[in-house]
């Protein structure tokens, strides 16, 4: 272990004098009291290490939930843009969770081109199935 007053810091741009960067001392003048809360954040983020953070993301099981099929779906139907035809998912591969003030969601699936035509057919998973074994991922 090195004390924190020993620590010697890079600075980003060179003294005018010379071309050479310089280094500085930093943390010279902490104290026992500033040493101890350096000491007990570590304690603190070596604790929560193996949890995850509040507001943090979580990865979930891709068909614990048969919400995380339908928000894909909804976000196939309506993510068309200029296609010609709708795509429909594939396979789920993985979902990320966050609680905030309500539910974020990340999606990862694969997808594939169907027969439902946009602006004439109504998107359905059912009736939209794949028309071809071309798979594009779609990230979100």
């Amino acid at each position: 272990w090195r004390r924190l007053s020993d620590i010697k810091v890079l600075r980003r741009f060179p003294d005018a004098s010379t071309s050479k960067p310089t280094t500085t001392k930093t943390f010279d003048k902490m104290g026992v009291f500033s040493t101890s809360v350096v000491l007990l954040s570590l304690a603190v983020c070596g604790t929560l290490a193996g949890r995850s953070l509040p507001g943090g993301w979580r990865t979930r099981d891709p068909y614990s939930d048969p919400a995380y099929a339908e928000l894909a779906h909804y976000a196939v139907s309506s993510q068309a843009g200029d296609s010609k035809f709708y795509d429909t998912v594939l396979e789920l591969l993985q979902v990320q969770t966050q609680v905030v003030a309500g539910m974020n969601y990340r999606l990862k699936f694969s997808t594939a081109e169907t027969a439902c035509k946009v602006g004439v057919d109504e998107y359905s998973r059912e009736r939209c199935l794949p028309k071809v074994n071309l798979v594009r991922i779609l990230l979100s």
